[in-house]
C-alpha cells in the first residue's frame, strides 16, 4: 500500500495586471455552492484529486472551481503570496516511524520558481523498501469567467533499500495566475510492503 506524509500550502495572491486582464471578481469564481472540508487533510486530498483529474489548461468544473476559490483563504492555513514554510511531521505505523522536514517555498510574479530542500528518513523499524518525496505545485486562475488549471508539476526524490531520502530540487514556470497550492509528500513503503500515511496538521 503506498503511504503518504502530506502538508499542504495553499499560497494565493492576485496580481494588478490580472485583475486588469482578466476582471476578476471573487463573485465570479465563487458562484457555485461553497466546498468546506472539515479538515486540512480533506483539502490536501482534495488538492490532489483536481491535480488528477485535469491536464493543464482544462477548464475546472463549477464544484471544483468553488473548492479552490473558497479553500484558497482558509484562516487556518498558512497563506503566502510568495515565500517559504517550514515543515515537519512523524508517526509510526507498521513498526516504522517515519519523518518528513525541511523547506518548501514558491517565489516570484509572472515568472515563478517552486521548490524543497527537504528530507525522509526513518528512526525506527526496519529499513524500507523505498521512500520517494515530492513537492508540488498546481496554480490556478481565470480565462473570462472560467477557472482554469494553468500549471502543474513537481520535483521528486526516490531512495530505494535506505533509511533516509533527501533532495533539493526547484523548477521555474511563468504565467497570470491567481491561486498557487504547494503540496508536499513523502511515500514510504515498508520492508514488509505496508504503507501508512501521515498528513501534517
Amino acid at each position: 500500500m503506498k503511504a503518504a506524509v502530506k502538508t499542504l500550502l495553499v499560497l494565493f495572491g492576485v496580481s494588478l495586471a490580472f485583475i486588469l486582464t482578466c476582471g476578476f471578481s471573487p463573485s465570479v469564481a465563487l458562484a457555485a455552492e461553497p466546498i468546506n472540508p472539515v479538515s486540512s487533510n480533506e483539502i490536501s486530498d482534495r488538492f490532489a484529486q483536481i491535480s488528477e483529474s485535469y491536464n493543464v489548461g482544462d477548464t475546472l468544473s463549477e464544484e471544483d472551481a468553488a473548492f479552490v476559490w473558497e479553500n484558497g483563504l482558509q484562516d487556518e492555513q498558512p497563506v503566502l503570496t510568495r515565500g517559504s514554510a517550514s515543515i515537519y511531521e512523524t508517526r509510526t505505523a507498521y513498526g516504522t516511524t517515519a519523518i518528513l522536514s525541511g523547506t518548501v517555498w514558491h517565489n516570484g510574479t509572472f515568472n515563478y520558481n517552486f521548490g524543497g530542500n527537504v528530507r525522509g528518513r526513518i528512526t525506527s523499524g526496519q529499513t524500507p523498501r523505498q521512500m520517494t518525496v515530492t513537492v508540488t505545485c498546481q496554480a490556478f486562475g481565470l480565462v473570462g469567467s472560467s477557472t482554469v488549471l494553468q500549471y502543474s508539476d513537481s520535483v521528486t526524490s526516490t531512495s530505494y533499500g535506505s533509511r533516509t531520502v533527501s533532495m533539493s530540487k526547484s523548477k521555474n514556470y511563468s504565467g497570470v495566475t491567481a491561486v498557487y497550492v504547494i503540496n508536499t509528500q513523502l511515500d514510504v513503503t515498508t520492508a514488509s510492503g505496508n504503507g501508512f500515511t501521515i498528513n501534517a496538521s
